[in-house]
């Protein structure tokens, strides 16, 4: 026996081992369906939403993202983005309500910019990536 050491008995020691059966399965899902994850990150949006101009409830602000890490824990890749996209757009679409007052060119604005912004970032991108990737071991 080694000093310091007391004779304890195995049985008085907890298991180490993980639990079989349905238990094992439990570990590796989210603690929350879908369903109610989506729910979760509507209202987590929309309580953001409300705490920016015109409403001003800014203790909202810390609540919306705490909703949204609740309903992000232990998800998938797509999960967590159909989460995610369910959250932004309940965050932007009321934010952006005040686009309505503004002139028809307002409302041209973004998809023209969109138009022309993809092709150059395209554009810039492809003549960019063969003289960065042209030597694999230089950077």
């Amino acid at each position: 026996m080694i000093p310091g050491q007391t004779d304890a008995d195995p049985q008085d020691q907890p298991a180490t081992r993980a639990p079989a059966g349905a238990d094992a399965v439990d570990a590796t899902r989210p603690p929350l369906r879908l369903h109610w994850a989506l729910l979760i990150a509507l209202a987590g949006g929309l309580l953001l939403a409300a705490a920016f101009p015109p409403y001003g409830r800014w203790p909202l602000a810390f609540i919306g993202p705490a909703l949204l890490v609740v309903a992000l824990s232990g998800r998938s890749l797509r999960a967590s983005f159909a989460v995610g996209l369910v959250f932004g757009l309940d965050f932007f679409f009321p934010l952006v309500a005040w686009v309505i007052n503004l002139a028809w060119f307002a409302w041209a604005a973004g998809p023209s910019c969109a138009t022309y912004a993809a092709p150059i970032c395209s554009i810039s991108g492809s003549r960019l990536s063969p003289t960065v990737c042209k030597e694999p071991g230089r950077l």
